[in-house]
């Protein structure tokens, strides 16, 4: 399988056509032991408008491990400082205060990414996450026939 997850910034449509390039590109080029396209185990994701607002989509968990209150968030795909949230967040936290280095708070979003309950991001963050969510399914069920549930 090969995933592909990005940032939208603050140019979404210029980056969905980007990320199809992209994903068109690995699906023209990804090839079985008989040099035939798999066509099916890939997928892409586009996070509207960073990785931040996935994180943060599970408020609870991230107030709980920063032990820090995070203000209430609604529309988290329309906010604009959904990075900085995070990042005030980490900055007052304690969590992890140990590692002074510039690494802190980029370790600190890698123990939040497997912390974080999906099923929060997928709620709050449907033109994204959602979306990665309903094509990454499709992927696995190429891979895992099993996960089939229709």
């Amino acid at each position: 399988m090969i995933l592909i997850v990005v940032d939208a910034d603050d140019n979404i449509n210029q980056r969905k056509i980007d990320l199809e390039r992209a994903v068109n590109k690995i699906r023209d080029n990804h090839l079985d032991i008989n040099e035939q396209p798999i066509s099916d185990r890939s997928a892409g994701g586009l996070a509207i408008r960073n990785f931040e607002t996935w994180l943060i989509a599970d408020t609870q968990t991230v107030s709980t491990i920063l032990g820090v209150e995070l203000p209430p968030l609604e529309n988290l795909e329309d906010l604009n400082n959904t990075k900085n949230i995070l990042e005030n967040g980490i900055s007052e936290s304690k969590y992890l205060s140990e590692d002074i280095g510039n690494q802190r708070p980029l370790q600190i979003r890698y123990n939040l990414a497997f912390q974080i309950d999906l099923e929060s991001i997928k709620t709050g963050c449907p033109g994204g996450y959602a979306a990665f969510v309903k094509d990454l399914l499709v992927a696995t069920k190429a891979v895992i026939p099993i996960l089939d549930t229709n």
